[in-house]
């Protein structure tokens, strides 16, 4: 700085004073540019923020309403755009080796008013994701790592999946496409609908509807207190099938061939079609009927139950 002692001691002295004015403010100017620009997002902010991240790390994610869009793609990056909640408390974005944290912070009150956050979360395709939230919306695209989402009243959509798949809601609806790997879906009053080539799937929900399109698998447990299920697809050699209602109906069609011991039965007043051979059901006590027959070399399992429904079974 000595270059900067010499002008100010061969300076005059209103000159002196107008120069150190003007550098005060300069400095100001840059501290109060710096200030702003590292300031964190707050409620209603724009977000627009990037993190170098491993190409095969986790992410957490918490966003509690509003609506989320987590796309997979080719960069070693996290991006998050979009506008944060109403009642944020600002987001907070972290990277510890390969764990990533993403969280829209919110008070701790209970919030019903306002907008929640809307955002696009850009990750490596190759993630583990964790996903938490209250009421926000989730759709999620090419993420191929393991995926775990938690919610209580949001829609999930998800296509372009693999690995593990693990959804957990309590009345939001759950739809998949175009995945792979285990597929586990737990909901009380949402419904379902899958369209996979996953090899294990696990659907349980208290009243809404199932409609699985599945292409190989090798096993299905799938059950609903009140709701219809349809389920379409191709059981492997020694596969098993699990399904069961207590009211609503079960359609299920397999594509040829079947190998598999049969066993379905149906509560009162419930009927049992079976168009894959010319076994007939019969009728025990109390108006309850029962098929139990072998398709193919018998080498797989199909357990299916109605207590109050019917229950159809085609080769297509």
């Amino acid at each position: 700085m000595e270059w900067f002692s010499k002008i100010i001691v061969n300076t005059p002295d209103f000159t002196r004073f107008t120069l150190f004015t003007g550098i005060l403010a300069a400095l100001l100017s840059l501290a109060a540019a710096l200030s702003l620009a590292a300031a964190p997002a707050h409620a209603g902010d724009d977000v627009d923020e990037r993190r170098d991240v491993s190409a095969t790390g986790s992410v957490r994610i918490f966003n509690m309403r509003g609506g989320m869009e987590i796309v997979g793609w080719d960069r070693d990056q996290a991006y998050v755009s979009g506008e944060l909640d109403d009642l944020s408390d600002g987001l907070r974005f972290e990277v510890d080796g390969d764990r990533t944290l993403i969280r829209v912070l919110m008070p701790e009150h209970h919030v019903q008013h306002g907008d929640g956050s809307a955002l696009i979360i850009y990750l490596p395709s190759e993630s583990s994701v964790q996903i938490g939230s209250v009421s926000a919306d989730v759709n999620l695209m090419g993420i191929k790592g393991a995926i775990s989402i938690r919610t209580m009243s949001g829609n999930v959509l998800a296509e372009d999946i693999g690995a593990a798949t693990r959804i957990h809601t309590a009345s939001g609806d759950v739809s998949l496409y175009e995945g792979s790997g285990r597929v586990k879906v737990v909901t009380i009053s949402g419904e379902v609908a899958l369209e996979l080539a996953a090899s294990d799937i696990a659907v349980d929900t208290m009243s809404g509807e199932i409609d699985l399109e599945l292409e190989e698998f090798d096993t299905l447990v799938v059950s609903t207190t009140k709701g219809e299920l349809e389920i379409e697809g191709t059981l492997n050699p020694a596969g098993r099938i699990e399904a069961s209602t207590v009211k609503g109906d079960i359609d299920l069609r397999l594509e040829d061939p079947i190998n598999a011991r049969i066993m379905v039965r149906t509560g009162r007043g419930g009927d049992i079609e079976n168009d894959i051979n010319d076994d007939e059901p019969v009728e025990i006590e109390w108006h309850i009927k029962r098929l139990e027959t072998v398709a193919g070399d018998g080498s797989g399992e199909i357990h299916l139950t109605s207590v109050k429904g019917d229950i159809r079974l085609e080769e297509g």
